[in-house]
């Protein structure tokens, strides 16, 4: 992860935060969709490409596009073998946890519903 890149895009996100959020723009509804995100993604779910559906359709215009439908994949993928996608986003949050700083990681690991509670 190239963390200056980051630091940069995080920057100039919030010097620009009042625009982007303005109601020409109407950028506000991907702050609601990261909470509805939050609350459906649970990785302990029994039925967890059903579960990935709900938050593919929650979020399907931000990540899916009409050429390229990356979270769309995963789904189905997950009903084919959903043990090796589990695996793979516990890998994806246990290597996210090692990245992040020491003040952000007191908070819980995503990996499910009860993890935020």
């Amino acid at each position: 992860m190239n963390k200056t890149r980051l630091s940069q895009l995080f920057n100039n996100y919030i010097e620009k935060f009042e625009y982007i959020n303005s109601p020409d723009l109407n950028e506000t509804y991907k702050w609601i969709v990261v909470e509805q995100y939050r609350k459906s993604f649970d990785l302990e779910a029994t039925d967890l490409s059903s579960m990935l559906y709900e938050v593919w359709r929650i979020s399907e215009n931000i990540i899916d596009s009409a050429n390229q439908q990356p979270f769309y994949a995963l789904v189905t993928y997950a009903k084919e073998d959903p043990e090796t996608v589990r695996s793979m986003f516990r890998n994806l949050f246990l290597q996210m946890m090692v990245e992040i700083s020491p003040r952000a990681r007191r908070g819980s690991m995503p990996s499910s519903r009860k993890a935020r509670s």
